[in-house]
């Protein structure tokens, strides 16, 4: 799965990508071709700039991605078994 994101007023300090239903932790994700890190504790990924964090107990899981601000290109590789809903 691949999110394009462009910089605009609205988004001018980043972006936090909610994906819901993707059933087990990503087995990729990336910012830019590059590899943020997985935060573990969603109080500490709450003050990141670019992360991401998975909660395997909301909504059939739940993926959370912290995207900085800019024009940026995020591809998450999901593991086997249910796939996010449109």
């Amino acid at each position: 799965m691949v999110v394009s994101l462009r910089s605009e007023a609205v988004f001018s300090f980043g972006s936090v990508l909610e994906i819901y239903g993707v059933g087990s932790a990503p087995l990729s994700v990336r910012i830019d071709g590059s590899a943020p890190p997985q935060i573990f504790d969603k109080a500490s990924f709450d003050h990141e700039s670019s992360a991401w964090h998975f909660d395997a107990a909301l909504r059939m899981g739940t993926l959370y991605v912290v995207v900085p601000p800019g024009t940026r290109e995020v591809a998450v590789q999901l593991a086997e078994g249910p796939q996010p809903q449109p």
